[in-house]
């Protein structure tokens, strides 16, 4: 066989070389589903319903089996893991679902409140809460331009009939603002604060309402303060509508102005105070504290009511035996938890000589960071007020409310100096475990240290009276009753300014360092 026939046959042998397949690269991505959170939303839903049979039941039929106080824990805990399955989940269904559940939760609240008056303290306003927080977690995930319109008219609208609702009959009814007053401009202010927050970055809308909730807050300062010291522009005498309405309508301005002057204002103080609040609440941290308060909270208040059921009725001032039964403890892991992270978190992440970098003072630094961790004090112990109006709801009767002037005005005094002891601490060290374990012990320093030597003889009545007053378990326990003096006022402002103080020379020493 010649060469030519070989390579004849193995041409005819040999297979052919078959074309690639064409590449479909990049492969398709299936969405990631968060099967977890709805999981939570469905037993959330669960105990929701669950709760709402068994407060039903009780409220027909009586006391049953399972008592209500237990059927308002279920709904607690249903709400709270639907809201955990509403914030996580982006599916366009499933969000617009909780948007019609909002819907409804607004139009039940309607209901319930025409029926009876007093059923929006026990539901109606926890109803519109609710709801709030549905309405924001669907506009927060909506892509689509109508429904997300739809979700911002409601904002806006349930808002403004809120406050104007609120102050109108604060303004006409000298009953009405201690009560559905104070319940309804807070709750429509917070109405219209999500509104302002999910309007577009470009319009001019959030600016505008900014600055209408300021002229609210003019208005209702002015209004207070002349009908408290012009006698001709009220029937009675002046003391009479200066406690409670008179201040608090000025406490309703003072915080409609606040929030007024974080949204449109561009002072550096506001700008960093404003970014230190967002702070508090893009963490974890913050959500877990204001959940433990809460909870603290129901069981200072389920003991206090066991308390009173018990001994068939206690002397005024009745909040004393609630407020002194947790809280000069609750304090010490409490303002640890807020200042811990306020410099600690800036070194750490390599922010903070991003911001000693920027133009900026060290004083305007400490200041918003101190302002911000003290407004998040102050709003933690806001939640303890609010079991409060199911005193009043459940009972039916009125309790002396006066105390809690002066109790709150104690503890922004005292909360001023132990959040800005633990800013101090929290600027010595990039470790948050660090600057949480020193506050905690200065807590403690101050707590047992003004208890410790009151009870020597030795130490000399000069000095006893001195760590009297160290001991803010004491000025809180005056102040329940109604005292609060100016040597207080002086101590603690002093005590304020001297850890701010060392607060601004360690940034000054750092950045020269």
């Amino acid at each position: 066989m010649t060469f030519e026939g070989l390579n004849e046959m193995s041409s005819q042998t040999l297979p052919t070389t078959t074309a690639a397949p064409p590449e479909n690269a990049p492969s398709h991505l299936a969405a990631d589903e968060p099967s977890w959170a709805r999981t939570i939303g469905l037993l959330g839903m669960m105990l929701t319903v669950l709760g709402l049979t068994v407060v039903t039941f009780n409220e027909i039929y009586g006391p049953r089996i399972v008592s209500k106080a237990w059927g308002l824990a279920f709904i607690a805990l249903g709400v709270t893991a639907t809201l955990f399955h509403a914030v996580r989940d982006r599916d366009p269904q499933i969000r617009r679902a909780y948007a019609i559940i909002g819907y409804g939760l607004i139009g039940l609240m309607a209901i319930i409140s025409l029926v009876n008056s007093r059923n929006f303290l026990s539901y109606g306003w926890a109803c519109a809460l609710t709801a709030l927080c549905l309405f924001l977690s669907s506009c927060r995930h909506e892509t689509d331009p109508v429904p997300r319109r739809r979700l911002l008219a409601t904002l806006g609208i349930l808002g403004v009939i809120m406050v104007a609702g609120g102050l109108i009959g604060g303004l006409t009814s000298p009953g009405f603002l201690l009560t559905y007053g104070l319940i309804l401009t807070l709750l429509g202010l917070l109405y219209l604060c999500a509104f302002i927050n999910q309007c577009e970055p470009l319009s001019d809308v959030g600016h505008k309402a900014g600055l209408a909730i300021g002229a609210v807050a003019v208005f209702v300062i002015l209004y207070a303060v002349l009908r408290s010291v012009v006698p001709s522009l009220m029937k009675s005498q002046p003391a009479a509508f200066l406690v409670p309405n008179g201040l608090l309508l000025m406490f309703i301005g003072l915080v409609y102005g606040l929030v007024s002057l974080g949204i449109v204002s561009d002072w550096k103080l506001v700008v960093l105070t404003r970014r230190e609040l967002g702070g508090f609440f893009f963490s974890p941290v913050a959500y877990i504290v204001m959940l433990s308060m809460a909870l603290l909270g129901w069981v200072a208040y389920w003991i206090f009511i066991s308390v009173l059921h018990l001994s068939k009725g206690l002397y005024e001032p009745i909040v004393l035996y609630y407020y002194q039964l947790f809280s000069p403890i609750v304090v010490i892991f409490v303002v640890p938890a807020i200042t811990m992270r306020l410099l600690a978190e800036e070194k750490r992440t390599g922010t903070y000589e991003v911001l000693m970098c920027a133009p900026v003072k060290e004083s305007t630094v400490v200041l918003s960071k101190f302002i911000a961790g003290l407004i998040f004090y102050m709003l933690l112990w806001a939640i303890w007020a609010l079991f409060l109006i199911a005193l009043r709801v459940e009972s039916g009767t009125e309790f002396d409310y006066r105390p809690l002037l002066s109790f709150y005005l104690a503890l922004a005094l005292s909360g001023a100096g132990f959040i800005s002891m633990g800013l101090f601490f929290s600027s010595l060290s990039k470790n948050q475990i660090i600057a949480a374990v020193l506050t905690f012990i200065g807590m403690w320093v101050i707590f047992l240290g003004g208890r410790f030597f009151q009870g020597f003889e030795a130490v000399g009545p000069m000095w006893r009276s001195v760590f009297k007053h160290l001991s803010y378990s004491d000025v809180w326990d005056a102040a329940l009753h109604g005292q609060v003096h100016l040597r207080e006022i002086i101590l603690q402002g002093s005590f304020t300014f001297f850890w701010l103080f060392l607060t601004m020379k360690v940034l000054e020493a750092r950045r020269w360092s």
